[in-house]
């Protein structure tokens, strides 16, 4: 079972569908981020209402699904999926490096751009901010250290600095959701973040305030779809009695999903095939 975006033509998947029947036994089954995450989320009692909404913040596009479950063995898209493309974490990753690049140049010039060394020490920056925005998923201040030119020994963040490099990026993908849920003809009760950059607070708190929503985010949300589509592909064994999970809060304070999700069967496994349908 291969997630693929909502939002692929029908051409894009049948693509898939031939690659990876040319690569690998048996038959493969294509499901969509959304009712794949969908599925995830409410077995992990996660999720109540009958639609809502999915949003995938990924490395290079940002797409939003409406899914209705209504007890039917397959959930359904409502409306069409939208997408925003060149607005995910890599777009976020290059704001925050030039942030933080014009603080460092700021305080003396950072010598020859054309130097192998300094763009050696400009490639270690940007894969040194992409741990730092994960952090900021917890912590309020993260420290590290830069190997650049001129700057200081050790370089201090604050998530101010990254809400405000964020904000234009993230009122685009709110802009984009209100959209897709306001043209997907029902009442939808919630959103669900997924995706790399789905533990953005800034993101949480956008759309629980300007929309009114309560957000979903389970503990994964980088694998949340990938471990919904494998209920749709692998018995699960009758799960131990256990004490019932708690819901996410409702009120926007607190974005992250609790409680432990369901375990699948141990022979299923998630993996990325990406370079090979790629290749």
């Amino acid at each position: 079972t291969v997630v693929v975006p909502d939002w692929w033509s029908p051409r894009a998947k049948d693509l898939v569908t031939q690659t990876l029947a040319a690569l690998l036994p048996g038959s493969a089954r294509l499901v969509g981020t959304g009712p794949a995450a969908s599925r995830m989320l409410r077995s992990s009692q996660y999720v109540h209402d009958p639609a809502i909404a999915v949003l995938d913040i990924g490395a290079t596009c940002t797409s939003a699904t409406v899914v209705i479950e209504d007890g039917s063995a397959e959930p359904q898209v409502a409306g069409r999926p939208v997408v925003l493309a060149a607005r995910g974490g890599d777009h976020l990753d290059a704001l925050l490096f030039h942030h933080v690049l014009g603080t460092i140049v700021a305080g003396g010039s950072p010598g020859d751009r054309s130097d192998p060394q300094l763009i050696r020490a400009a490639r270690s920056l940007l894969d040194d901010l992409r741990h730092v925005k994960e952090q900021f998923s917890t912590r309020p201040v993260v420290q590290f250290t830069s190997h650049l030119p001129g700057s200081p020994a050790g370089v201090r963040l604050v998530r101010a600095e990254l809400d405000e490099v964020a904000r234009p990026v993230v009122e685009e993908i709110v802009g984009m959701l209100a959209h897709c849920i306001a043209e997907c003809g029902t009442d939808v009760g919630a959103v669900a973040l997924v995706g790399g950059g789905a533990p953005m607070p800034l993101l949480a708190q956008m759309i629980s305030g300007e929309l009114g929503m309560p957000v979903l985010l389970d503990d994964e949300p980088a694998s949340t779809a990938a471990r919904g589509a494998m209920q749709f592909a692998v018995r699960r064994p009758e799960p131990a009695k256990r004490p019932r999970a708690r819901g996410a809060r409702r009120d926007g304070q607190d974005s992250r999903g609790v409680g432990s999700p369901e375990r699948i069967a141990p022979t299923a496994r998630i993996v990325d095939i990406s370079s090979a349908v790629a290749g």
